[in-house]
């Protein structure tokens, strides 16, 4: 009301009052009314500073998001990059998509300032893909039109529209993503690459949720093998899941013996990622049978020894390791693969570490039963076997399937 009447100090004092009650539950709505006091007295700066504490407090307002980020795009717009990927960064990738366009739409823009909120457009599409048919005539597609023939970002505005279009998935016409063009060091999400390969992935599986199964399969193998300098392993999942579906083997063969020696550099992903990429690949190529050797990628052999061996560095971990699930499914699907070729002494091998892996985990009467089935002679059987005891005991063990996870 003081405000109203004009006598801002006296409104500014009681707003100040109001913001430094720490418990009381309305306090991000006495931030958000004091910004917008402060923005109509002009004094943009501190009106920032109240916005972003609503937004720490209450990261779902989106109307502090909104009026914070119009100050910044009026006021200070190199600072506006910074402030999409905070909200982005925290599950409202979306938010910043409308902010990102109007402002690519504005003349005379430095050029960094274009580049980055062009990346914060493409990650935002992640969020939401449309199939081609959807994105033509849409904003964004307009938007990308209008940049096609910029100086500055030009190229990479021509790589989006066709990859929308699908009429090109050969990795060296997307050069402008797929480089190393990364600002700020240590920054791995906000890299052009990164959020590049996540709306290829993000496209490939719109196309595989109405069951198109091969235009998925296309997405998901370009978004793997769009740079040789690092693996996208959810990529290569995602495409081993469809693989059955779309009857090429030969095209996940390929993936798998281009990610090997990229799973040796410095830049390779985390443990758990490994793990997950050999876990589903493992079991993916025993189902069908494909066992290989120790020295074939493309087997199951190869990549299940391979998925044995982190499970026991994953598993001291424990909650240092979010994500890892224990699957007995890695030793004795290896122990049957050791079977099927007539190695036998490997296969017992394989069963006493799964005993031990049980114990490990909690498990006594699980390994206890497997001890007794091995004392008695039975590992034979594991070959034919539809689901043994010492094989995801029913009830204890979350199953870890072959179906990968949900993309970002």
């Amino acid at each position: 009301m003081h405000a109203e009447l004009g006598d801002s100090q006296t409104a500014g004092a009681l707003f100040e009052a109001a913001v430094g009650l720490a418990d009381d539950p309305l306090r991000p709505f006495y931030r958000s009314n004091y910004g917008d006091f402060l923005r109509q007295e002009g004094e943009w700066e501190r009106a920032v500073t109240q916005y972003r504490l609503v937004l720490e407090e209450e990261p779902e307002d989106f109307l502090a998001h909104t009026r914070l980020a119009h100050i910044l795009a009026d006021c200070q717009p190199t600072n506006l990059p910074e402030h999409l990927w905070y909200v982005s960064e925290r599950g409202q990738a979306l938010w910043g998509q409308e902010i990102a366009i109007e402002m690519l739409r504005k003349e005379g823009l430095p050029g960094d300032l274009q580049r980055e909120l062009l990346i914060l457009l493409i990650r935002s599409l992640a969020e939401r893909p449309e199939p081609s048919e959807g994105f033509v005539g849409s904003t964004v597609a307009e938007t990308l039109a209008s940049l096609s023939q910029h100086e500055s970002i030009g190229q990479a505005a021509q790589e989006v529209l066709l990859l929308y279009a699908g009429r090109s998935f050969k990795p060296e016409e997307y050069g402008w993503w797929a480089g190393t063009r990364e600002r700020r060091i240590g920054w791995e999400e906000r890299s052009p690459r990164v959020a590049f390969r996540r709306l290829i992935r993000a496209i490939g599986e719109s196309f595989r949720k109405r069951g198109q199964f091969e235009p998925a399969a296309r997405y998901f193998l370009l978004a793997a093998m769009l740079t040789s300098e690092e693996p996208d392993l959810l990529a290569s999942r995602l495409l081993a899941a469809v693989s059955s579906s779309t009857g090429d083997a030969e095209a996940l063969d390929r993936l798998v013996a281009w990610n090997e020696p990229l799973l040796l550099k410095s830049s390779a992903p985390t443990l758990i990622e490994v793990y997950r990429y050999r876990h589903d690949l493992g079991l993916l190529y025993s189902h069908r049978n494909q066992w290989g050797d120790l020295n074939k990628p493309t087997s199951a052999i190869y990549q299940l020894e391979r998925a044995k061996d982190l499970v026991a560095t994953l598993a001291a971990a424990g909650s240092e390791k979010p994500g890892f699930v224990f699957d007995g499914r890695v030793y004795s699907h290896l122990a049957s693969g050791y079977l099927a070729t007539d190695s036998r002494e490997a296969a017992q091998s394989t069963l006493l570490e799964l005993v031990e892996a049980y114990r490990q985990q909690g498990l006594a009467a699980e390994a206890d039963a497997l001890r007794a089935k091995l004392q008695a002679g039975r590992a034979r059987r594991m070959q034919d076997r539809q689901r043994a005891v010492f094989d995801d005991p029913p009830g204890r063990l979350t199953d870890f399937t072959t179906e990968p996870p949900e993309p970002p």
